[in-house]
């Protein structure tokens, strides 16, 4: 009972801190307190709902955001990851993952400091491959490629250009992707309908009732912040 009582009153304090939008390590160290009980049973039941709560609250969050600058933006996203990654949430860990990844080769034009480098395109793709996610993982191993390409000799692609061995282990990857993908739908994206934001899965979803929202137009500078979420 104390167990419950403990973990109850942590939970409200969490819950407190990300209405606050207090997104810093104290607030990770909260969550982290809150999934550190004995109780199978009860530790269940508070992953479940702090995942339900997460993906709420981050879609809320996101929105907030859309006129803060993109340090402010991806420092949202670097605390959505960590949490989710903390709550078991893979899916949604990947999907706030690749979005910021998305984000900073967006914005590299302007800010060349957030240029993402082959080996965190290859980092994300082999995660995403591990967990099943075979579309995404083409793409980020897509990615990869074209750092290669565009960025020779430059020390953000760690100086990869040129290794054979390199170019190739990424082919393999995004060929054996594309096949697995051709009979794995991984992808969920947001769509817009009757004005609410529903994520649903592409296989499920009959395109008359709603419009998709592209999720790449979360990270053009020239569209609102809210334009987020995609789940895979």
């Amino acid at each position: 009972m104390a167990d419950v009582s403990l973990s109850a009153h942590q939970l409200s304090l969490f819950y407190s801190q990300i209405q606050l939008r207090r997104f810093d390590d104290s607030t990770l160290r909260i969550l982290e307190l809150i999934l550190s009980s004995k109780d199978v049973k009860l530790l269940l039941e508070l992953r479940s709902k702090l995942k339900e709560f997460l993906r709420s609250q981050s879609l809320i969050a996101i929105r907030e955001a859309a006129e803060k600058p993109i340090e402010h933006k991806l420092l949202i996203l670097e605390f959505l990851v960590r949490a989710f990654a903390i709550v078991d949430d893979i899916e949604s860990c990947l999907a706030v993952r690749y979005e910021g990844l998305i984000m900073r080769d967006t914005w590299t034009v302007n800010h060349l400091e957030l240029r993402v480098s082959c080996s965190e395109w290859m980092n994300f793709a082999e995660d995403a491959f591990n967990n099943e996610y075979y579309s995404v993982t083409a793409k980020a191993c897509e990615n990869a490629l074209l750092c290669l390409k565009e960025e020779e000799g430059d020390y953000n692609c760690d100086n990869l250009w040129g290794n054979t061995w390199t170019i190739s282990k990424i082919q393999r990857l995004e060929d054996i992707a594309i096949r697995l993908s051709t009979c794995h739908s991984d992808f969920r994206t947001l769509f817009c309908i009757d004005g609410q934001y529903n994520l649903l899965s592409l296989e499920t979803v009959d395109m008359k009732f709603g419009t998709v929202v592209d999720p790449l137009a979360f990270c053009n500078p020239c569209c609102g912040f809210d334009t987020l979420y995609t789940h895979i």
